[in-house]
């Protein structure tokens, strides 16, 4: 298919967050254009990633979920960084020892959940406090309160397994889960390891319709499943954009009464 059917030549649009005119941050970015993208009436807009890299600088425990906290006992503030079930239940019971010493945190191999057991009297997790209970295995609803509670389902340690490309200055026809347009660009699949790049190269690049009839600046925003912007931890990235053109055409319209009349005509 050939996407620019006019005679303005296609672009390419090379950025990378480091030299982006305005830093919200690390992962969200405003470049300038010196020349807008207009152009002539009657033609429309079509944009489509051409590539995407990022470091896998992120971390499983972040701000957006680094509390833990049990009813009555002062918070615990897990340190930022990425864990395995052991590393992060020892981290745990080191905290443990300071604010709640009674608590003894263990893991449930064959069950992947982890179990908190008190030598004195019940107890219960604040969950309107607690942000980790997605990755420790706790419902946000959960209401146990007795010597010993568990997770009542499996820890997840794993990290984001996508990340979603959002432009938050032009609007495009794709949808999210609740069927609402959205601003994503792209889903990028996480399938490297921590400390290593991402790239994302798409195979059969989705072009875009643009709404607006121009634009000068770009407005990317790199965030998680929920809307969470990347903590990068200082890391940049990259992006190239696919600009073309084609001629808008009006919708081929059919009326009710011609294929009456159609109809009509064939008796």
């Amino acid at each position: 298919m050939n996407h620019n059917d006019t005679h303005i030549s296609s672009q390419q649009i090379f950025l990378t967050s480091k030299h982006a005119d305005q830093i919200y941050s690390k992962a969200e970015c405003i470049f300038y254009l010196d020349t807008p993208i207009a152009p002539p009436r009657g033609t429309r807009i079509l944009m489509s990633i051409t590539d995407f890299e990022i470091p896998y600088s992120f971390y499983t425990i972040n701000s957006t979920n680094d509390k833990l906290k049990f009813t009555g006992y002062t918070t615990i503030n897990l340190e930022h960084g990425n864990y395995n079930v052991n590393s992060l239940i020892s981290f745990i019971n080191t905290e443990l020892d300071t604010v709640a010493s009674n608590i003894t945190a263990s893991y449930i191999t064959n069950q992947n959940q982890i179990r908190f057991v008190s030598n004195t009297a019940a107890i219960s997790l604040d969950t309107g406090v607690s942000t980790c209970l997605f990755e420790i295995g706790f419902e946000e609803d959960d209401t146990q309160s007795n010597t010993t509670i568990q997770g009542t389902n499996g820890m997840n340690l794993a990290g984001i397994p996508n990340i979603y490309i959002r432009i938050k200055n032009i609007t495009t026809a794709n949808l999210d889960s609740k069927g609402q347009l959205a601003s994503t660009l792209a889903k990028v699949n996480v399938n490297v390891n921590p400390l290593e790049y991402i790239f994302y190269v798409p195979q059969h690049p989705v072009y875009q319709t643009i709404n607006e009839t121009q634009f000068n600046n770009l407005h990317l925003s790199i965030e998680d499943e929920d809307g969470n912007k990347l903590e990068l931890n200082g890391q940049f990235w990259s992006i190239t954009l696919s600009i073309h053109y084609q001629i808008q055409r009006q919708p081929n319209l059919v009326i009710d009464d011609e294929i009456k009349n159609e109809e009509e005509a064939k008796k």
